[in-house]
């Protein structure tokens, strides 16, 4: 059977910030960046854009800040709402 095993995102490096980046549809409907939260491991992240993805019509993307002090996490929960509404949880790895 094909198992697919997540590639650990590395949040340790000095002076370097990290993001992680989601696409959906409907985003951009939604109150703007202000609207939109997530939650990595159930800590609040930082949302540092939500909205029209430039390269492709009708694709939207949310770009969030992951925190250094998330390092050595292991698989995390992260949980992606706009406007109250959540989307489906997703698990990253976090090295």
């Amino acid at each position: 059977p094909l198992v697919c095993k997540p590639v650990p995102i590395d949040v340790s490096q000095p002076n370097t910030k990290v993001y992680l980046s989601f696409y959906g549809t409907g985003i951009r409907g939604g109150s703007g960046v202000n609207g939109v939260t997530v939650t990595i491991a159930g800590l609040p992240a930082t949302v540092a854009f939500a909205g029209a993805q430039p390269t492709y019509p009708g694709l939207d993307q949310v770009n969030v800040l992951l925190d250094p002090s998330l390092a050595g996490k292991g698989e995390v929960d992260v949980q992606l709402t706009i406007d109250g509404v959540k989307a489906n949880p997703v698990r990253v790895s976090i090295k």
